[in-house]
């Protein structure tokens, strides 16, 4: 009798060190981890054959793959994806990683919509300032090019608080729909571990080809501030707005109907 081939799940560990959520194998790498490291790329009958699914809303068949050059590489050009089409087919990698990245930024732009919508968003310095001392912060999104950028690394690792290095001041600037933004405080934690995600996923994506896309920093934790270590972050987080290069607004985003703190438009 033949024995059916074994799931991606067997062969992850069990037990305590077993991933949380579903698992699916790399058409690259071939290696098995959660899905959450990986984009879903749905299966069409025609060329280009595959189609990036960031958000998982398209049916059918689907392919899944790590956002890294060297996997899309190998899947193109070693038969990882043709085993998974179940045909021979011919995919340009760097069009797909381009296509991915699309996807991404879109998925990017709409949580970041989403989340100003929600009121989820502490958005500047005066903002984030209060939103840290308030205990609200699940995520503190920072600018690459920020003033005292690595202090607020250090102290957010100190509170055992999340923050993110993604972007420059303007990417961020033109994401909130300001001018420039060199920091902004997430306070929903659903929607600061899906931010870190998809700017995980395009970093990872230019980060073998030299291009500078932005990187999720290393105190990336989920544990709430404590109280005892919020007026250092407070205080570094004041501290930018005494860099010149750090300009733009400064506002909480919440909708009027909810009734919650809103920040001046210009501080």
């Amino acid at each position: 009798m033949t024995r059916a081939p074994a799931q991606d799940h067997d062969r992850m560990p069990r037990g305590e060190d077993a991933p949380r959520g579903p698992v699916r194998t790399c058409a690259g790498c071939r290696s098995a981890q959660p899905a959450a490291a990986m984009v879903r790329l749905a299966v069409v009958p025609e060329a280009p054959w595959l189609v990036p699914d960031p958000k998982g809303r398209l049916g059918g068949r689907g392919v899944w793959v790590h956002p890294r050059p060297a996997c899309l590489q190998a899947a193109a050009r070693k038969g990882g994806f043709a085993r998974s089409l179940r045909r021979k087919v011919t995919v340009d990698p760097a069009a797909l990683a381009d296509a991915i990245e699309r996807g991404l930024r879109e998925r990017l732009q709409g949580l970041v919509l989403g989340a100003r919508r929600g009121g989820h968003l502490a958005i500047g310095t005066e903002a984030a300032k209060t939103s840290v001392r308030e205990g609200k912060t699940r995520l503190l999104w920072v600018a690459e090019d920020a003033g005292r950028r690595h202090d607020l690394e250090h102290q957010a690792q100190r509170l055992g608080s999340a923050c993110l290095v993604w972007g420059t001041r303007d990417t961020l600037g033109e994401l909130f729909g300001r001018e420039a933004v060199a920091v902004c405080a997430v306070e929903d934690e659903g929607l600061a571990e899906a931010l870190r995600g998809v700017t995980e996923q395009l970093s990872s994506l230019r980060e073998q080809e030299g291009l500078r896309g932005g990187g999720a920093s290393p105190h990336n934790g989920t544990r709430r501030a404590r109280p005892g270590h919020r007026e250092a972050l407070e205080s570094h987080v004041a501290d930018d707005r005494e860099d010149p290069a750090v300009t733009g607004h400064e506002a909480r985003e919440a909708p009027s109907a909810a009734g919650r703190r809103t920040g001046s438009e210009h501080e």
